[in-house]
Order: C-alpha cells, then sequence, then structure tokens
C-alpha cells in the first residue's frame, strides 16, 4: 500500500509540473473522532489494545477542513 501511494504521488507530481494544476495528497491513516478521546488512556495503559499507532493521528474535524480546503 505505501509504496503504491509513493508511486501515484510521483505521477501526481509529474502531471502536476507538465499541466499547471494543483494537486494533493493526503495520507490519512488513524482517524479519532471526539467521542474516541475518553480512550487515550486505555489504549496507552494497554497498547495491544489498539492497534493504530497512538501518537500518529489527526482529529476527524482537523481532517473534514483539509479535505473542504483542499
Amino acid at each position: 500500500y505505501a509504496l503504491s501511494k509513493i508511486v501515484n504521488e510521483k505521477t501526481a507530481r509529474a502531471f502536476a509540473l507538465r499541466s499547471g494544476i494543483d494537486i494533493y495528497a493526503l495520507r490519512i491513516g488513524n482517524v479519532i473522532e471526539p467521542h474516541e478521546y475518553s480512550l487515550f488512556p486505555k489504549w496507552f495503559a494497554d497498547p495491544g489494545f489498539r492497534k493504530r499507532i497512538a501518537w500518529s493521528y489527526v482529529d476527524a474535524r482537523d481532517l473534514g477542513q483539509i479535505t473542504l480546503r483542499a
């Protein structure tokens, strides 16, 4: 998956350079919704409980804003 993302980003960059069109690539991996913040202490106490990376996340509301502005 990661390799295909990199290849597609390189392809998009080449297309953007040729066409002059802005292209935005978002790598969205770990989206946290507001109700999930109360679960953070449990995730940190037992890392096996949550398989996604707890230190690298984006708030769903921020992601919505990023998507709208891109």
